[in-house]
């Protein structure tokens, strides 16, 4: 298993100006994080999975206080979904932003025993219209009985535990969708 500490995972990115351009996690905000991108764990390599994608992450518990952040270019296509998993492979937090020809929606969920619960549709979507590079922010925070989802700073809505599913559960966190996006940094900050 390979560890590392990631502060700035930075890939060229062509003229993208954004107010996160001086965004720069320090080391001193960013947990040791392990990822092993040879996991021969077909449920995270399959092409059928919805959640389990193309990047995953290993935590150790998360705690209340702590913030999950991942920065990443909008992408032009498709979408990118973060999702915080258990041991199990239950989905406390899908984090999905979809777009439409009228905009676009969130959309949140939980996925427990294999089975998707019922979606959550907040008000507005505060993301960048399709096919247009843009810097984005997702900062998810754990609190007390939920989650507090944040884009780019702006507070968008809080996502409720589902009971016996809550942060202390989560073990790992998957990116999906990034052969769309481009991944600029994650971690989780204190």
């Amino acid at each position: 298993m390979l560890v590392l500490t990631i502060v700035a995972a930075t890939l060229a990115v062509a003229a993208c100006a954004s107010p996160l351009d001086n965004y720069h996690p320090t080391e001193e905000t960013m947990q040791e994080i392990n990822y092993d991108p040879y996991d021969e764990d077909d449920r995270y390599n399959s092409a059928f999975a919805q959640v389990f994608g193309d990047l995953k992450l290993t935590v150790p518990s998360l705690t209340v206080g702590q913030t999950i952040e991942v920065l990443y270019v909008n992408p032009p296509t498709g979408a990118l979904s973060i999702n915080l998993v258990t041991a199990d492979d239950d989905v406390a937090l899908h984090f999905n932003p979809r777009y439409s020809s009228t905009g676009g929606y969130l959309v949140l969920n939980t996925l427990l025993n294999g089975n998707w619960q019922t979606e959550v549709h907040p008000t507005g979507f505060p993301f960048p219209a399709n096919n247009v590079k843009t810097r984005v922010l997702v900062s998810i925070t754990v609190q007390e009985k939920d989650f507090l989802l944040q884009v780019n700073g702006i507070d968008i809505t809080t996502f409720s535990y589902h009971p016996g599913l809550s942060y202390d559960k989560v073990r790992h966190i998957t990116c999906k969708g990034l052969e769309h996006a481009v991944l600029e940094a994650i971690g989780v900050t204190y």
